[in-house]
């Protein structure tokens, strides 16, 4: 970034090339082997050189690359300590369109300031905000790696107390217990009589000792287990989660289509699945950039899930512009009129792209029903099939 903000620093309009004048005293000599030059008068003599090269573009490519750098850290971000994830992708996107368009930063620009040129937007902000937020998703990571070595440290220092105060126990009872074998053996009643409530009282203590302990190291245990059970989840959720729209990715989509062929193998559950292909994405981003693109495409996963339901219904993000949908207990026919509905659905509803901009976002939609013997490639190339010849049908 200091790099990036030295290249803005020194670009700048070259100085007008000179004219060279040349009086009769520094003109060059006449060649002896042709015939001398008629006399030229005094007056200076003005040549015009030819025009310098034309300096090649260097700011597009660096902004480009800028702005895909920042666009792949919104998508992925760490979040902060009381941070959602839609907040910490929000403000890295900021950042990427006051480097690419000149846009302000909110909380940092006026909202009403104009963009500027790219020699004038504020570079140094933008090193201090973004080396700021890497230091602290530093911190952050640092801070949940200690939280799970101390979960997993705790479980083990608890279970190697537990283990030492059973050691101590059993030899305090086998301690008791050898007394009064020792006074049997002598067969010193007496003595029995007055060690046996002795040994049955030690015995006793321990064994609540015992059940009192592990109730205490089964509920610590439980909650232990439960939180770092919540932070796995949280991280295998976050595997297979597409980052921009929330949806599943390729290898929940995996998962479900498999699950979904093993139940229908069991128990005969009809299962179907959807293909959809957003129409025009390229369009889209030639027209108003990348970041309308991305709201195209968050439309169509949210349309998915107004149509589509169902707990059980999985919507999922399998490519740059496409999406599918797995649904058990569905069959063809239900499929088909899922399909219409979501077809439907985006056709009567415009979405805001931009500001000032709103548009009818479609997609073209097929649909398959789950065959016996079907492996998720045959499935899905079956429903690829259908949403590409709806393609063409509406390009014809």
């Amino acid at each position: 970034m200091q790099n990036l903000l030295k290249i803005f620093t020194r670009l700048g309009t070259a100085p007008e090339p000179q004219a060279t004048v040349l009086s009769p005293d520094t003109r060059p000599s006449a060649d002896v082997s042709h015939p001398a030059s008629p006399p030229s008068s005094s007056a200076a003599v003005a040549t015009t050189p030819p025009a310098a090269p034309t300096a090649p573009d260097v700011v597009t490519p660096v902004l480009d690359c800028l702005g895909a750098v920042l666009q792949c850290w919104a998508r992925h971000p760490v979040m902060l300590a009381d941070e959602s994830r839609a907040d910490a992708e929000r403000t890295v996107m900021d950042w990427q369109r006051h480097a690419t368009l000149g846009t302000p930063i909110p909380g940092v620009h006026s909202p009403d300031a104009v963009a500027g040129a790219v020699p004038t937007r504020d570079w140094s902000v933008l090193v201090s905000l973004s080396s700021a937020r890497r230091r602290a998703e530093s911190l952050t990571v640092g801070s949940h790696l200690g939280d799970l070595q101390r979960v997993v440290w705790d479980t083990v220092s608890s279970l190697a107390r537990a283990a030492g105060d059973d050691v101590a126990t059993d030899t305090s009872v086998s301690q008791q217990l050898e007394q009064l074998r020792h006074s049997a053996e002598r067969g010193d009643a007496a003595a029995v009589m007055r060690e046996l409530p002795m040994a049955l009282g030690v015995i006793s203590d321990a064994l609540a000792a015992r059940q009192s302990r592990a109730r205490r190291e089964r509920v610590a245990m439980a909650e232990r287990v439960e939180s770092l059970g919540r932070a796995l989840s949280n991280a295998e959720d976050s595997a297979r989660s597409d980052p921009l729209t929330g949806a599943g990715n390729r290898l929940r989509y995996t998962e479900a289509c498999e699950r979904a062929l093993a139940l229908m193998a069991l128990t005969g559950m009809p299962s179907a699945l959807l293909a959809i292909d957003l129409d025009g994405l390229k369009l889209i981003n030639d027209s108003f950039g990348h970041p309308a693109g991305d709201v195209a495409i968050s439309w169509v996963a949210k349309a998915c899930w107004s149509v589509c339901t169902r707990e059980s219904d999985v919507v999922c993000r399998i490519g740059g512009d496409e999406f599918a949908v797995i649904m058990t207990n569905t069959n063809a026919v239900a499929a088909a009129s899922l399909a219409d509905r979501l077809e439907q659905h985006l056709r009567e509803r415009p979405v805001q792209l931009a500001d000032g901009v709103q548009r009818i976002v479609t997609a073209s939609i097929g649909f398959a029903a789950a065959q016996p013997g079907d492996g998720v490639e045959t499935w899905t190339s079956r429903a690829d099939k259908r949403m590409y010849d709806a393609k063409k049908s509406r390009s014809a």
